[in-house]
């Protein structure tokens, strides 16, 4: 019921809920009950629960950790792999880039020209500034689907993989290959050429595949960690 309100108010971060008097009358029910409502959403990242005479919920707008935290239990709990997020990319992702292609959404473009100008930008030594940019590419494409559940489902499996991959990649090792890759991806998408978009990015996530099995080893084998 708070979700709906938050929702269908329009409240945005940094709103403020009524208060908890004000809530207990018109949802008619308890400050324990509506309490417990507050800390389930304080813990998903939606409200900031503030004490003091000028406290109460505030409205948040939950990050993409919130989601692949919860995201990366289910997986863990379930003993899927890094491997298997990979190879779930290989199926999904390369017929998003196809999608871009065809619609040329001068919107999305922008933003996977930003990504790769973000990537370009990053230092050799920082892997985990790297592997925030990378995710920022990918997270650029599976918006060209314009498809909100696969959007999010994606953006939390970046979110898991770069964690991982951030302590042990090589940047100067990828960095150029890389971006090349995704220049001519991009290229491909801003052209209008769906074919060359959909199988440039099936080419790139099987080599990325190939280079982690040979430097990285059975790690990728390992079951999702809960982060």
């Amino acid at each position: 019921m708070l979700v709906d309100r938050i929702t269908s108010s329009r409240l945005k971060d940094g709103d403020s809920l009524e208060s908890e008097i004000v809530m207990m009358e018109e949802l008619n029910t308890g400050r324990g009950s509506l309490r417990e409502a507050f800390r389930i959403l304080e813990l998903s990242g939606v409200l900031e629960v503030r004490t003091g005479p000028t406290g109460g919920p505030i409205v948040r707008d939950p990050d993409i950790s919130h989601f692949g935290g919860m995201w990366s239990l289910f997986l863990r709990m379930n003993g899927c792999t890094y491997r298997e997020l990979m190879e779930a990319h290989m199926l999904t992702v390369p017929p998003i880039a196809a999608i871009g292609a065809k619609k040329r959404n001068p919107e999305h473009l922008a933003a996977l020209q930003a990504a790769i100008d973000l990537e370009a930008s990053i230092a050799p030594e920082d892997g985990h500034g790297y592997m925030a940019a990378n995710a920022a590419f990918h997270d650029a494409i599976a918006r060209l689907a314009d498809n909100r559940a696969m959007y999010l489902s994606l953006r939390g499996n970046h979110w898991i993989t770069s964690i991982l991959f951030a302590e042990v990649v090589l940047v100067a090792e990828v960095q150029e290959e890389v971006l090349d890759a995704h220049k001519h991806i991009v290229k491909a998408i801003t052209d209008g050429s769906p074919g060359r978009a959909e199988s440039l990015m099936r080419k790139h996530l099987e080599l990325s595949l190939q280079y982690c099995e040979r430097k990285f080893g059975t790690m990728i084998d390992q079951p999702v960690r809960w982060h």
